[in-house]
């Protein structure tokens, strides 16, 4: 129901100086609607703020985020599947041509024996890790 309130007020049909009874529920619904948006933006600007300000309060502030581990992670939820849509002004062949291109020139993985020397620390740090 939701969706088709806010189709109705995307269509201007819960405008004018005389609303039915149907109306002007749905303009209600509305108006909650937008206040819950409004603090759940606000609760949420709220809460990266805390992390923002120290990091050890993610637990607290964001649970959802760090309750699932590794071990629930299954191979379904890393491989969605799924296409890839090119604009009418693509040429297919010109793309399956820069995808083979593409994967031909995969040179492998880096890891910190590939850096230059003198880009680790003594600790095994790169500088990398804050980006």
């Amino acid at each position: 129901m939701e969706a088709q309130i806010r189709l109705a007020n995307r269509r201007g049909l819960l405008t004018g100086a005389s609303l039915s009874r149907v109306q002007e529920r749905a303009l209600e619904i509305m108006m909650f609607l937008e206040a819950r948006e409004r603090w759940r933006a606000e609760d949420r600007a709220l809460r990266l703020a805390m992390v923002a300000s120290d990091i050890r309060m993610m637990p607290k502030v964001f649970p959802e985020m760090l309750s699932r581990t590794v071990e629930d992670v299954v191979e379904e939820d890393l491989d969605e599947g799924g296409t890839f849509e090119f604009s009418d002004d693509v040429d297919p062949e010109a793309a399956a041509q820069m995808l083979e291109r593409l994967l031909a020139e995969q040179e492998g993985t880096m890891g910190l024996d590939d850096l230059p020397a003198g880009q680790v620390d003594e600790f095994g740090s790169s500088g990398l890790e804050d980006w």
